[in-house]
């Protein structure tokens, strides 16, 4: 049906319409890539069969730049397709910050003692100074074991159990 420089030219192009539907229509590397890609390169093959090394090589050459600017092409105008804004977070961390928290700025000295109310697995609840506070443990302690602050952050306290 198609021979010579017909059939480069529907491979090429054919090719060509897989990898833009693959960029703008399939997110990930689906069917249509993979097909594109292969069809890309039987252009290559078929130019270089039909027309020797010298004007194949240069036709594979122009096929594949300008195939491979199509894709930079598609790469920079994705994130604005519909199929981009399905693939790419709009939000930054800022947007989903947790609410600060009722004990923000602590003011539990390092070296401040206290009694695990729960099993800290590593995490649960401990008495220090009279109040409770969620807490993480260094290694695990039972509810009822006396545990010792190793380091605070802003809102949160590091314990490990008691030496004795």
């Amino acid at each position: 049906m198609f021979e010579g420089l017909g059939l480069v030219l529907v491979l090429f192009f054919l090719g060509l319409f897989l990898l833009i539907v693959e960029f703008f229509l399939v997110p990930g590397f689906a069917l249509p890539g993979k097909a594109g890609i292969l069809l890309v390169l039987g252009a290559c093959v078929a130019s270089i069969h039909e027309y020797g090394p010298l004007v194949g090589a240069i036709a594979s050459a122009v096929m594949l730049l300008t195939g491979g600017t199509v894709s930079v092409m598609g790469l920079k105008m994705l994130p604005n397709t519909r199929a981009g804004k399905l693939l790419i977070l709009d939000r930054t961390l800022e947007d989903s910050a947790l609410p600060e928290r009722e004990h923000a700025n602590l003011r539990i000295a390092v070296g401040s003692k206290g009694v695990a109310l729960s099993d800290l697995r590593p995490a649960g609840n401990v008495r220090l100074e009279g109040e409770d506070y969620e807490v993480t443990c260094e290694g695990f302690a039972r509810a009822g074991e006396r545990v010792v602050v190793v380091r605070v952050q802003s809102d949160r306290i590091v314990v490990r159990t008691e030496e004795t």
